[in-house]
C-alpha cells in the first residue's frame, strides 16, 4: 500500500515537472494571423494618393481592410440602413474596389491606373472562378507580389 502511494506522489511530481518544463519552453508564434490585416493596410497605405486603384477579393473583406486603414470610413452621417452605400461610395473615393468577380471592373478606366493593387484574400477558394487574377495578367504587363501572409496575397500590376 506504502508502494502505491509513493508512486502516486512521485506520478504527481513528475506530470507537475512535465508541465513546469513545457510552459518555460513555449514560445508564442510572433506572427499571429490577427495582424495580418494590419501589415496589408501598411502596405497598401504606401501606395495610395498617386492614382493607384485598389482591389479587393472577396468584397466582405474591405470592411476588415478600411478598419486598419481609416478607422473613420466607419463614421458616417447618413440614414439607417445606408452605411454601406455610404462606405463603398467613400471606398471607391480613395481608389478602393470590392469585387466579387472581373466582370464589375471597369477595365477602361483601371488601366488609367498608373498601378493596380489586388488584395487576394484566397478568393480562387472562396469565389472559384472570379477571373480577377486572369484578367489582370491580361491587361497589365508588370506584375509584382508585394507581400504573403497566411491565406492572403498583394500583388502590384503597372503597365
Amino acid at each position: 500500500m506504502a508502494i502505491l502511494q509513493l508512486d502516486r506522489g512521485v506520478a504527481k511530481v513528475a506530470l507537475i515537472m512535465m508541465c513546469v518544463v513545457f510552459f518555460m519552453e513555449y514560445k508564442p508564434k510572433a506572427e499571429n494571423a490577427d495582424r495580418v490585416p494590419s501589415a496589408f493596410a501598411q502596405k497598401v497605405a504606401e501606395y495610395q494618393g498617386n492614382g493607384t486603384k485598389t482591389l479587393i477579393c472577396p468584397p466582405y473583406y474591405d470592411l476588415t481592410l478600411a478598419y486598419h486603414l481609416d478607422p473613420e470610413l466607419y463614421i458616417a452621417d447618413c440614414e439607417p440602413g445606408e452605411f454601406k452605400r455610404t462606405f463603398d461610395d467613400r471606398m471607391k473615393a480613395m481608389g478602393i474596389l470590392a469585387l466579387w468577380n472581373a466582370g464589375q471592373v471597369d477595365w477602361r478606366e483601371l488601366e488609367q491606373a498608373p498601378e493596380i493593387l489586388f488584395m487576394d484574400a484566397h478568393s480562387e477558394f472562396t469565389l472559384i472562378g472570379n477571373g480577377i487574377m486572369d484578367s489582370l495578367n491580361v491587361h497589365f504587363s508588370q506584375k509584382e507580389e508585394l507581400l504573403r501572409q497566411h491565406d492572403f496575397d498583394l500583388y502590384r500590376f503597372s503597365h
